[in-house]
């Protein structure tokens, strides 16, 4: 496999991209179109108000598509799909609510019914090279041990003891959904009540949180009904900000470690229950998988940056002692001396107690990462990095095979977050 071939492998090809306003999509598409900018159309499916408003958003040499995946026609307009499916030689879906407390319906909608749609347009396109789906590693739950690059079945449990159905994950929502609208329940009760759905749910069968659990679900789907289309699944571990390409220390939001990050920083946070050997994951077949992590090849082990007295306690049980004694208690006193005062702190007790919430909540939501024991086996992944090799010694200059250069070992880990995850972070999110 030469590098020249991949990058002419795009020359005149039509790409039709889900999830580009989002991180990955965007450095997708700038990377193509830097590396291969005579690729001869991209279509982008957009979530907006109108066509007019999608294009606002874009470059002339880009054409945006208003949908949205939940939809079962990825709410295209007839002529839309057909020009698509007519055109596209490639389908990359990276679609996707990356949120690990996002509403049950919501995450359902985007992560795997999404996933669904997307395939089913899939099946109609007239010359599909490739579907490459974007998923995460951690649909592997909290496993420990060598984590392999393969599929899952439907109805797969990584509990072993519940059945699970994606047909009856659904209407376990509509029927909560038309229970809570009986109850007359507020937006806020309703959005509430549908995030704490999706971790019971995703706990019920063994996976730590409403994103990975849609995730495996949109995978299964996948499996399913694939047929005959060329189907290419890649999972990606932490996504942290860009190594080198298109710059160094590029980010849009928070990622896993930086909800961390900032809450220690401002304070908010004075322990966090987590393995102090744990060993971070992170980026920069039939059908073919591809976990892209750095936990066997380059294992970087999670690092404390002192910003003032801060602990690492060794289970949730401490975490909960803890927060009784350095929290609970003493809201408790402050509540008391409120009632004394005539409510006067009634704003200073709201505020305590939100982030007495915010720390528990964001705790539980990532103890599982905190506490990981797996590895991520990426041998497809190495295969690939070799054939990649073996065609760029024997017909293609150095200057075209750092263009799609993805090898942990390169990496400095301690000199990528201190000199350009941490910089990058200050620079594109925490200002």
């Amino acid at each position: 496999m030469e590098t020249n071939f991949i990058l002419e492998n795009f020359f005149n090809k039509t790409v039709f991209v889900t999830g580009i306003t989002g991180f990955l999509g965007k450095v997708f598409v700038e990377k193509i179109l830097r590396i291969q900018p005579n690729v001869k159309k991209f279509f982008l499916l957009i979530r907006a108000a109108d066509d007019a408003s999608a294009v606002q958003r874009l470059r002339d040499e880009l054409i945006p598509i208003v949908g949205d995946v939940s939809d079962p026609d990825l709410g295209l307009s007839a002529n839309s799909r057909k020009m698509i499916c007519q055109e596209a030689d490639f389908i990359v879906n990276i679609a996707a609510t990356t949120n690990f407390d996002e509403r049950y319906d919501i995450a359902l909608g985007i992560n795997t019914f999404g996933v669904m749609h997307t395939m089913n347009m899939a099946r109609e396109c007239l010359k599909l090279q490739v579907f490459l789906h974007v998923s995460t590693a951690y649909v592997h739950g909290e496993k420990s041990g060598i984590l392999t690059e393969t599929t899952f079945s439907m109805g797969h449990t990584l509990d072993g003891t519940n059945h699970l159905s994606i047909s009856n994950e659904k209407e376990i929502v509509d029927r909560k959904l038309d229970e809570l609208k009986s109850q007359k329940c507020s937006q806020a009760e309703v959005k509430l009540a549908m995030k704490d759905l999706g971790l019971q749910r995703a706990r019920t069968h063994g996976w730590p949180n409403t994103y990975v659990f849609t995730k495996s679900m949109g995978e299964m789907l996948l499996g399913e009904l694939k047929g005959d289309v060329p189907l290419v699944i890649i999972r990606p571990t932490i996504v942290t900000s860009t190594y080198k390409d298109p710059f160094p220390g590029w980010i849009e939001g928070f990622r896993t470690v930086d909800a961390f990050a900032y809450s220690l920083a401002q304070g908010k946070m004075k322990f966090i229950t987590a393995d102090p050997h744990l060993i971070l994951d992170v980026n920069s077949c039939d059908p073919m998988i591809y976990q892209i992590g750095s936990s066997i090849r380059n294992p970087t082990k999670i690092t404390a940056i002192r910003v003032g007295k801060f602990e690492i306690v060794p289970s949730m049980e401490d975490f909960y002692m803890r927060i009784a004694r350095w929290h609970i208690l003493p809201l408790k006193v402050i509540k008391l001396v409120n009632i004394v005062m005539c409510h006067y702190m009634n704003d200073y007790c709201q505020k305590v107690e939100r982030k007495l919430q915010f720390i528990v909540r964001l705790m539980e939501l990532y103890r599982d990462y905190l506490c990981f024991k797996g590895r991520f086996d990426d041998k497809n992944t190495q295969e690939l990095r070799g054939e990649m090799r073996s065609g760029i010694s024997s017909s293609c200059s150095d200057e075209n095979a750092i263009y799609l250069e993805f090898d942990p070992m390169g990496i400095d880990w301690t000199d990528y977050f201190m000199n350009t995850h941490i910089p990058g972070s200050v620079k594109y999110v925490f200002k």
